[in-house]
């Protein structure tokens, strides 16, 4: 009998220990972190010093986000970079300017003096844009307002003042934005 005993009780051990590993984990996850990425694409083309694109991006063209939305309980905004995709001449310099905003409310405008554009295409690694505490304060306050909410946009504006070389520049470019969604289980 001991011996039947003592080959029971390992196997009745693990089971009561997966039981109650299983409903604390469970317990404890009430809801789910997604990563949702936003990749907004510039051009522009032309002779001259300045060169600027300003485009938008509506959270409702991610699928991640679509396919989210309803049960999204927070929205934190991670970080964002930028990258270029192509420019000609490739010799290009000057100063980079990045602009996010909504409406009348800017996010943030940040200027980079003496860049070559070329420096950040791939393989090398993109530009990381560091945003200050009140900045990052007002992203996330304009994301979790008024959640669930499709009509969350962005516009965004890449601005390039060349110091050196003026004709047939063509210039590509993209801003990465990574936000995250807190949503229920």
């Amino acid at each position: 009998m001991k011996r039947y005993i003592y080959r029971f009780l390992p196997i009745l051990f693990a089971v009561f220990s997966a039981e109650a590993f299983n409903s604390c984990i469970l317990d404890s996850l009430n809801s789910l972190p997604i990563d949702v990425p936003i990749t907004i694409e510039y051009h522009a083309q032309g002779s001259g010093t300045e060169f600027t694109d300003t485009e938008s991006y509506c959270l409702s063209e991610s699928d991640t986000y679509e396919q989210y939305v309803k049960d999204v309980k927070s929205i934190t905004f991670l970080g964002l970079v930028y990258r270029t995709k192509s420019i000609t001449p490739s010799d290009l310099m000057g100063d980079l300017t990045l602009k996010l905003f909504n409406g009348n409310v800017q996010f943030f405008s940040k200027t980079f003096t003496g860049v070559k554009p070329a420096a950040f295409l791939p393989p090398n690694p993109p530009l990381k844009i560091q945003l200050t505490t009140d900045q990052l304060d007002s992203l996330n306050a304009f994301l979790n307002s008024d959640i669930p909410n499709d009509q969350k946009c962005f516009t965004g504006t890449i601005q390039i003042h060349l110091t050196n070389g003026t004709n047939n520049v063509t210039f590509d470019a993209y801003v990465d934005i990574a936000i995250q969604m807190e949503t229920k289980l």
